[in-house]
């Protein structure tokens, strides 16, 4: 039996596996299925080969009943091709956003926050990135904007802060009903190289450089 170790090799694997894909400018990537095992991580915790091809073909499975994938083989080596359909799970083409949309960089990967961020922090950085910097996110309100509870947010607001993803400032504003007149407000940023200025000055240096966007 073939025995898989979270190692930094198979790490930097993956994160190459996932380079590749990206740098296709299409809505379409083939590859074998053992390929897809290690893209998506599956081998580092896989006591064999055919235990991670197993577990890659589930997640294929789940992503496939919500409509956000096709998934069919092509070719001679009969590798897994994988078309992106609507995030909306609709099952109509993808068509990349024109307006309103998160952006997340890839350093993100590179650094492998995805590694060991967890769920409510990742929900809760994607909330802040979708909103104007600095942004007030008053965590009683979680359930009814989002549909998860306060203790989660403030939780996943925790853990960005403690890893370096966003910074908190407090400020006293005015609060007419309040017993005192005032209350402190939380404000969130986000943390370079993931902030909007960085960003969008990485796009033009790589524009001026005749790139694409």
């Amino acid at each position: 039996m073939v025995k898989y170790n979270s190692t930094a090799r198979s790490r930097s694997s993956r994160l190459n596996i996932r380079k590749s894909f990206r740098s296709v400018s299409k809505k379409t990537s083939a590859a074998p299925l053992q390929t897809w095992a290690r893209a998506f991580g599956c081998s580092e915790t896989a006591g064999s080969i055919a235990t991670a091809k197993a577990a890659a073909t589930r997640i294929l499975l789940r992503l496939q009943q919500r409509g956000l994938i096709e998934k069919s083989r092509c070719g001679k080596e009969r590798k897994i091709k994988i078309k992106l359909l609507a995030q909306d799970g609709s099952g109509e083409e993808y068509q990349r956003p024109a307006s309103r949309y998160i952006r997340l960089s890839h350093d993100f990967w590179k650094s492998r926050f995805d590694e060991d961020i967890s769920l409510p922090a990742l929900a809760m950085f994607l909330v802040v990135l979708g909103e104007r910097t600095p942004c007030e996110l008053p965590t009683e309100h979680m359930p009814e904007w989002y549909g998860w509870s306060a203790d989660t947010a403030e939780r996943g607001l925790r853990e960005l802060q403690r890893i370096g993803l966003i910074r908190k400032e407090q400020h006293l504003k005015e609060a007419p009903l309040s017993p005192t007149g005032i209350t402190v407000v939380n404000e969130y940023y986000v943390c370079q190289p993931f902030d909007k200025r960085t960003l969008d000055s990485r796009r033009h240096t790589h524009e001026t450089k005749g790139g694409e966007a």
